[in-house]
């Protein structure tokens, strides 16, 4: 129906020549055979199924004394309905912790008709009872009456109170907002009975036999569903046996698409087909681990096919829209080139050291015939390790600071180092002279920086033959072997 609701028609045959029509549960087609079930009792099957109360059962109902009858239910209610018969009496009371309300006591009698095959038995009362605005809770209730009551002629029936929640889970995660879903995605869903008032979980072992519920999915409003048919009659999925639903042909109409970033997809969605159990199919997109924002969006119009007969086909429609949400896939691509383009640069392109060993041996003049002396615990040695420093920083090359000097990878298994460094000295050059011996000599032969900075270039490379720097009474040689 428009509403959204199911009709539910039951058929009852009186007599044995009435016409006997096949019951269709799916269909919500009940039918009845008066002449194999007792007509007061499928009336009252019927009664209640359209009444949607359920009957409380012999266990559950018991006689306290004359006047009072205690029942119990597992789960709430809306409402409590008693029907007694060969009597006057009235329902005077129902309580638990609380007392409900009456809404209302109706007295029963026989059509007081004359000349008419009147059963004088026939009397009683009928009572409803609620809790105001709020549910009945599960639990034990007293009933009282007017006055004494023969349990057998005695009915008590309940309006069951539960409220269907469903929750959707994807990978074990609940989703809140199922507009986030993407193309393609699986999810499960479970369906929990809860209480309408308190939002309790009822437990699915205490509900009646009589309480069913069904679930379907919507597009849009409408089922998207396929269906195998035989001279105009549904086949079950049992009936199918040797018959299979293919897609023949998919089209998209990206037309009502405005957003730009959903008409960047350059692929269209595969569309799959689910067997049901009813023996529909339903289709479905797969993109094939694409990620969203490639898959085409817009209108699917999916074109069906027998298998064994392909000029038997139907037609149906599916919308894919991806949402803002579904671009996070793109930020994840993007990160993921940025860290490989990132890995490259580091490992292929970057100037790194090659193992070599440098240098840095710290003199001071000695005596008075100018030979020099080894500062030990000043100099050092160190390996330039080709995947040591800071080879992850966003550098053109590896640098290493050893003795206060900052040494740079040329990329080509030499070093180097900058004249800002040079700068920060009195005195640079190179000399093959030895500083033990002749200290005073080596120190002679350097530049001044002062006065000599355009003469220093912009990089100083290194290498076996020494290099000098000096600044106060120390001398600095460096190597790089």
């Amino acid at each position: 129906m428009s509403n959204g609701s199911s009709v539910y028609i039951s058929y009852m045959g009186i007599g044995a020549s009435a016409v006997k029509i096949k019951e269709d549960s799916s269909r919500g087609l009940a039918s009845y055979d008066e002449a194999d079930t007792d007509i007061v009792s499928v009336l009252s099957d019927i009664a209640n199924k359209i009444s949607g109360r359920l009957k409380f059962e012999s266990s559950q109902i018991a006689r306290t004394d004359g006047k009072t009858i205690k029942v119990h239910s597992d789960i709430p209610m809306y409402t409590i309905s008693v029907f007694s018969q060969s009597s006057n009496a009235t329902v005077t009371g129902v309580k638990s912790e609380t007392e409900l309300t009456i809404d209302r006591n109706v007295p029963l009698k026989y059509p007081e008709k004359s000349n008419a095959n009147t059963n004088t038995s026939l009397f009683g009362n009928a009572a409803v009872v609620n809790n105001g605005s709020s549910v009945i809770p599960a639990g034990d209730y007293t009933i009282t009456f007017s006055e004494d009551v023969d349990l057998a002629n005695v009915v008590v029936m309940y309006q069951p109170a539960i409220k269907m929640k469903a929750v959707m889970t994807r990978n074990g995660i609940e989703v809140d907002d199922p507009s986030a879903l993407a193309a393609g995605d699986e999810v499960d869903i479970e369906i929990i009975p809860t209480d309408p008032d308190t939002g309790e979980e009822i437990d699915e072992k205490k509900l009646p036999a009589g309480i069913t519920w069904k679930v379907s999915y919507e597009v849009d409003g409408e089922l998207v569903k396929f269906q195998i048919t035989g001279d105009g009659t549904p086949l079950t999925k049992e009936q199918q046996d040797g018959m299979k639903l293919k897609v023949k042909d998919v089209s998209v109409d990206n037309s009502g698409i405005k957003e730009f970033y959903n008409r960047l997809g350059f692929k269209s969605a595969s569309v799959g087909l689910k067997l049901n159990d009813d023996g529909t199919y339903s289709p479905y997109p797969k993109n094939f681990g694409f990620p969203t924002f490639l898959i085409k969006a817009g209108t699917y119009t999916v074109t069906v096919a027998l298998e064994n007969d392909t000029a038997v086909t139907a037609e149906g429609t599916f919308e894919v829209v991806p949402s803002l949400a579904d671009w996070i896939d793109l930020i994840k691509v993007v990160i993921f080139l940025l860290i490989v383009f990132y890995l490259i640069y580091i490992f292929f392109i970057k100037a790194k050291f090659d193992g070599q060993t440098l240098k840095i041996e710290v003199y001071v003049a000695k005596g008075a015939l100018g030979e020099g002396k080894l500062m030990t615990t000043e100099s050092e040695e160190v390996i330039l390790k080709k995947f040591g420093g800071d080879l992850f920083l966003p550098k053109g090359a590896c640098t290493k600071l050893v003795g206060g000097i900052r040494v740079i990878a040329d990329g080509c298994g030499g070093a180097y180092i900058k004249k800002s460094t040079v700068l920060n000295y009195d005195a640079f050059g190179n000399s093959a002279g030895n500083p033990l011996r002749n200290f005073s000599g080596v120190c002679a032969g350097l530049k001044k920086v002062q006065g000599n900075e355009d003469k220093i270039t912009a990089t100083v490379s290194l290498g076996a033959q020494a290099f000098y720097l000096k600044q106060g009474t120390r001398l600095y040689r460096i190597t790089l072997h």
